[in-house]
C-alpha cells in the first residue's frame, strides 16, 4: 500500500490568503499579497462573534447627510481595500510595538439599514453599536459621512455617560440648528445640548471654517497647529482631556486636499499627513473608548491616497487603544529573545577583540619583532638659577676693580714720598 507523502512546508512569507475568513486567532499578523484576497480591515477576521474580541471594526456606509458631494457611502469599502497594503506591518510608524498582539481585533462588517427609510437610519446605527458595546467590545467605525458619529455617541453615552470628544476636522460641525435636522454640520451642537459630550473637556483640532459660536469646545484651529506645532497641541489636548473617557473622531477633510482630495467638502490650508501622525502619536495615554474615521469619498480620490490616509489613521487609532493594554506573552518572549540575541552579540564582539589582541602578540613574537625599550631618562641635576650666578659675577668684578684702584693709589703715594 502506497504511503501518502507529506506536502513540503512552504517557505513563502505569505500565508494561505483570505485571513478575513480563514484566520483562527484574532491576534497577530498574517501577511498576504496586498492586491488579492478578501479586503477586511487590516486583514482581520470577519466575525459577528465578539466573545474574544477587544475591538470591532464596523463600517457605516451612510452619506445622506452631506451638504456638498456625496460618495462617502463607499468609504468603508475603499478604506478596507487600501488597508491591505499596510496589513502586513507588525506596527505602524512611529509606534514601537505590535498592537495586534496586545488587543484582539475583528472586522464586524457593515451596519445594515434601509436607505428608503432615511429617518430610521440613525436609530438603526445606535442600536447596532449598543449591541456591540453590550459585549464589552470597543469600536472603530469607518464612514460614511460625519453625521454617523452622532448616533454612535448616543450608544456610547448610554454605557459610559458624557464623554470627552477629540474632534479632527476642517469644520466645527457645531452650527446652530433648531429643527433637529439630520446634517453632518450640526450634530456636535446637538451632542453638546443632549449631554452626550462635555465641551469644556473636549477639543476640536484643525478647523479652518468660520463659526461665531464655540459652544464651549476648546478649539485648536489649523493656524494654531502650524504656529505652535503638533507636539505642543497634542500635549495640551491630553492635559485638558485628562483621564476622562473619550471618543476620537477623525474627519479626513482635516487634512489639506493635497493629502486627501477624496472627500465631500475639501478645505484648503489643512494639516499635512505628518502633522496628523504627530498629533495622534502625541495623544498616547488618553482613556480612549471609541473612535472613527469618516468622510472618505472614493469618487473624488486620486490613486487611493485619501483611502490610504484613512486606513493608516485607523491603524494609529487601534495603536492608541493598545497603549492601555498590557504586553502580550508573545510580545514579552520576543523582547526576551531580542535581549538575549543582543547580549550574545556583544559577548561575541568582546571575545573577538580579545582574540585579535592575542593573535597580534603571537605574530610579533613569531616574527622576532620586539617592542623597543623605552629610553632611560638621565636624572635631572639641580642647577643654580642663572640670576644668582650673574649677581655673584658682578660682585667679584666690583671687588677686583676696588683692589686695582687701591693698588694704584698706593703706587702714587710711594712716588710722591720718593
Amino acid at each position: 500500500m502506497a504511503t501518502k507523502r507529506k506536502a513540503a512546508k512552504s517557505t513563502s512569507p505569505f500565508g494561505r490568503g483570505d485571513a478575513a475568513f480563514l484566520r483562527q486567532d484574532l491576534r497577530g499578523i498574517a501577511p498576504e499579497i496586498a492586491y488579492a484576497g478578501a479586503t477586511s480591515f487590516l486583514r482581520r477576521r470577519y466575525s459577528r462573534d465578539l466573545s474574544e474580541a477587544d475591538l470591532a471594526v464596523v463600517g457605516v456606509p451612510y452619506d445622506l447627510a452631506t451638504t456638498n458631494r456625496s460618495g462617502a457611502r463607499l468609504g468603508p469599502r475603499a478604506i478596507r481595500a487600501a488597508s491591505a497594503m499596510i496589513a502586513c506591518w507588525t506596527r505602524i510608524y512611529p509606534w514601537d510595538f505590535d498592537p495586534m498582539l496586545r488587543i484582539a481585533v475583528a472586522d464586524w462588517g457593515d451596519v445594515a439599514f434601509d436607505h428608503g427609510l432615511p429617518d430610521k437610519i440613525p436609530d438603526t446605527i445606535t442600536q447596532t453599536f449598543r449591541e456591540i458595546l453590550a459585549s464589552d467590545t470597543a469600536t472603530l467605525a469607518l464612514g460614511g459621512d460625519h453625521f454617523m458619529t452622532y448616533p454612535i455617541l448616543r450608544a456610547y453615552a448610554e454605557k459610559y455617560g458624557a464623554l470627552s470628544l477629540i474632534h479632527f476636522d476642517a469644520h466645527s460641525d457645531t452650527w446652530r440648528d433648531s429643527h433637529n435636522r439630520i446634517d453632518h454640520g450640526t450634530m456636535f451642537f446637538h451632542a453638546a445640548r443632549a449631554g452626550l459630550v462635555v465641551p469644556e473637556r473636549s477639543a476640536q483640532i484643525g478647523l479652518r471654517t468660520y463659526n461665531p459660536e464655540s459652544h464651549g469646545f476648546n478649539i485648536f484651529d489649523a493656524r494654531t497647529v502650524k504656529q505652535r506645532g503638533a507636539k505642543v497641541v497634542a500635549r495640551e489636548v491630553r492635559k485638558l482631556v485628562g483621564q476622562n473617557k473619550c471618543y476620537l473622531t477623525f474627519d479626513i477633510d482635516c487634512l489639506d486636499p493635497a493629502y486627501a482630495p477624496g472627500t465631500g467638502t475639501p478645505e484648503m490650508g489643512g494639516l499635512t499627513s505628518y502633522e496628523a501622525q504627530e498629533l495622534l502619536y502625541g495623544l498616547r495615554g488618553i482613556n480612549l473608548v471609541g473612535a472613527d474615521v469618516v468622510e472618505v469619498a472614493p469618487p473624488f480620490d486620486q490613486a487611493e491616497i485619501t483611502a490610504l490616509a484613512a486606513a493608516t489613521i485607523g491603524f494609529m487609532q487601534i495603536s492608541l487603544f493598545a497603549e492601555n493594554f498590557p504586553m502580550h506573552e508573545r510580545e514579552k518572549s520576543r523582547a526576551r529573545h531580542l535581549a538575549r540575541a543582543s547580549a550574545k552579540a556583544s559577548r561575541g564582539k568582546k571575545s573577538a577583540t580579545k582574540r585579535s589582541i592575542k593573535t597580534k602578540r603571537k605574530t610579533r613574537v613569531q616574527s622576532g619583532v620586539q617592542s623597543k625599550p623605552k629610553p632611560k631618562t638621565k636624572p635631572k641635576t639641580k642647577t643654580k638659577p642663572k640670576a644668582k650666578t650673574k649677581a655673584k659675577a658682578k660682585t667679584k668684578s666690583k671687588a677686583k676693580a676696588k683692589a686695582k684702584t687701591k693698588a694704584k693709589a698706593k703706587a702714587k703715594s710711594k712716588t710722591r714720598k720718593s
